[in-house]
């Protein structure tokens, strides 16, 4: 059997002042990103310093590889991004050029269409025909509907909200996408049944989906309703808002600037307490799921190479 490792591959993020513009740039090549959104987004960095993305998947990489170790699989796990370094190109050349011949990939987001799952494994696929092959991949499956997922985030949900009452009211976030946007029914059936498993085990009474953080042309329709759309539709009844980022696996500037900062300020606005649960990180339950899945995919890498 050849050598075998695990990839986790991301979005990334600045960890400093001076990477936040090469970052945006990238991120907003061949997006249609106006001008105008990519200033908003640098102010928004400024006013919250550098992204803990990549800090936190670090976390869920050193869980991931200390989980596999703890059941007799002994393969580095690897974390590569879209946008930062380490690049995915290059987290695939350092495999082939140290002789492994297949990796298990695990892409950090929780739900799937091609502007989103999609470009994560055609910037893979582009960096595998870059290196002419050689490095064998075996994806792991759709986990939204997991009940390792569900269970990691309501263990988030339950250490600020221990049970639900009629004056809390829950608010379910992803990233918004473009309505037109192929598979965009997808990525909403997905997001809106993931919450819905996650609202029935923790027993919620009140609760929405919402998108947040769109980008693009103000022009173009995105999926909605967006987060301060829902939160002025929230009954005068409840007092306190608590929002569950299920879209997003790690902090970054849409969690700590969209939602800390700007939903804060609109809910506050209407007299709510404003409360946000953890994003699921390197909660034990997740990184279970994320092992589970790795160590499935790499049993079949090592089975198709013994064939």
């Amino acid at each position: 059997m050849g050598k075998l490792a695990a990839l986790l591959v991301g979005f990334g993020g600045p960890v400093s002042r001076e990477e936040v513009r090469p970052f945006l740039e990238s991120v907003a090549a061949g997006a249609g990103v106006p001008p105008s959104r990519l200033e908003e987004a640098a102010r928004h960095y400024e006013r919250i310093g550098a992204s803990p993305y990549k800090a936190m998947t670090e976390r869920q990489r050193s869980a991931a590889e200390r989980e596999l170790a703890a059941r007799g699989i002994r393969v580095p796990v690897l974390a590569a991004y879209r946008h930062s370094e380490p690049s995915i190109a290059g987290a695939l050349t350092g495999l082939k050029e140290k002789g492994f011949d297949g990796a298990a990939v695990f892409v950090l987001t929780p739900f799937r269409c091609p502007i989103s799952y999609g470009r994560y494994v055609a910037a893979v696929e582009q960096a595998l025909e870059t290196l002419k092959g050689g490095v064998r991949l075996r994806y792991t499956p759709p986990f939204h509907a997991d009940q390792g997922f569900t269970e990691a985030v309501c263990a988030r949900v339950r250490r600020i909200a221990p049970a639900p009452d009629d004056r809390t009211f829950v608010l379910f976030t992803a990233h918004s996408i473009p309505s037109s946007a192929a598979g965009a029914g997808r990525y909403a059936a997905e997001f809106s049944r993931s919450a819905r498993r996650i609202a029935q085990r923790l027993g919620l009474k009140r609760w929405v989906i919402a998108y947040q953080s769109r980008s693009g042309r103000p022009q173009d329709p995105w999926l909605g309703p967006t987060v301060d759309e829902a939160i002025g539709a929230i009954p005068p009844s409840f007092k306190r808002l608590v929002i569950v980022s299920t879209g997003f696996l790690v902090d970054n500037v849409e969690i700590l600037y969209d939602l800390d900062i700007k939903a804060r300020q609109t809910a506050e606005s209407r007299g709510l307490v404003y409360a946000r649960a953890a994003t699921v990180a390197d909660e034990p339950g997740f990184v279970r799921l994320v092992s589970d899945r790795l160590a499935g995919a790499l049993n079949t890498l090592g089975a198709s190479s013994r064939t």
